[in-house]
């Protein structure tokens, strides 16, 4: 797995789409498999696929970095590939509509995710951008609702809402090898470790003593 910066390239008009993944040949096989069945979310470049044919669009491997925002804003600058006679990024800015003038009604779809080294970016798919990065999408959700503070230093919140992390630990949680956990969220936390939910409930009921060598206690 390679993680960096990569540019989608058609060979015949020389537009290119610049992106950013923790794993690009895996980010590429997704974004062949939505070209040829019409289901790319970027309307420009399904377009172009759809007119130019598959053979004529080509991956290259721009950067290998982990510092993903900053390289792909770093390379669509250089590339201008938000400038529609040169390329197929919708936006200018990484990951962001800034620019994009987005219906009010619209407004609500939006996320403002702060990445764990403070950059606040604006998401409108917070789905795909968690593929993309290998996060949680589940436990994002839970840091915008705020039942959790943060996940893996990721933070979230909807467009036009202030989040703050108010809720105290519920359960205790003891993993096989005698690591504690706090939590808010039993269910995402059971989700996450690829427990049974009812099972920890159990545990922490008294009903069972653990779940796959897991504890868990009610605070």
């Amino acid at each position: 797995m390679s993680s960096g910066v990569y540019c989608i390239h058609n060979k015949s008009s020389h537009k290119v789409y610049i992106g950013s993944s923790l794993d690009i040949k895996k980010r590429w096989r997704e974004h062949k498999y939505k070209l040829k069945h019409d289901r790319h979310e970027n309307t420009y470049l399904q377009r172009a696929f759809n007119k130019y044919g598959e053979d004529q669009f080509e991956l290259v491997t721009l950067e290998q970095t982990d510092d993903l925002v900053n390289s792909e804003q770093i390379w669509i600058e250089l590339s201008k590939s938000y400038d529609r006679r040169l390329g197929y990024n919708l936006y200018r800015t990484a990951y962001s509509p800034t620019g994009y003038v987005v219906p009010r009604h619209k407004l609500g779809k939006l996320w403002i995710v702060t990445t764990p080294d403070g950059l606040e970016l604006e998401v409108r798919n917070l789905k795909a951008f968690c593929e993309e990065k290998g996060i949680s999408y589940w436990s994002m959700q839970a840091v915008a609702s705020a039942t959790q503070e943060h996940h893996q230093d990721w933070r979230c919140r909807r467009y036009g809402e202030s989040r703050t992390f108010h809720r105290k630990p519920r359960w205790i949680v003891t993993s096989p090898d005698k690591k504690t956990f706090k939590i808010t969220n039993l269910a995402l936390f059971c989700r996450e470790h690829n427990l049974k939910h009812m099972g920890m409930t159990d545990v922490a009921n008294g009903i069972v003593k653990s779940h796959n060598g897991w504890t868990c206690t009610r605070l």
